[in-house]
């Protein structure tokens, strides 16, 4: 939530719960101009499409197992969410 009070009221920050117990919430951040290179060791990966089909087959490709999350941005962008290849969701224990 630190994060969130960065950004002060920032519109194009979002906190997304995960529904993981290892990584409850990502927090995103859109990048208006140029691009961005995210950090290998960043749990999840944030992949933009320009159509609904396209996400849409993107996150049903995805095991459920990867936390997968499709998002809808305020310029009709779609977004799938998902934990990296290699990263591993924790089993919990009651």
């Amino acid at each position: 939530m630190s994060n969130m009070v960065l950004a002060n009221g920032d519109p194009y920050v979002w906190a997304v719960p995960t529904g993981s117990d290892q990584w409850k919430w990502i927090v995103l951040k859109r990048v208006v101009a140029g691009s961005y290179i995210s950090s290998p060791d960043e749990p999840f990966a944030v992949d933009q499409f320009e159509q609904i089909a396209e996400a849409g087959a993107r996150y049903a490709a995805l095991d459920h197992a990867a936390l997968p999350m499709l998002l809808s941005t305020v310029d009709g962008k779609m977004l799938v969410v998902s934990l990296r290849p290699g990263m591993k969701r924790r089993a919990t224990v009651p």
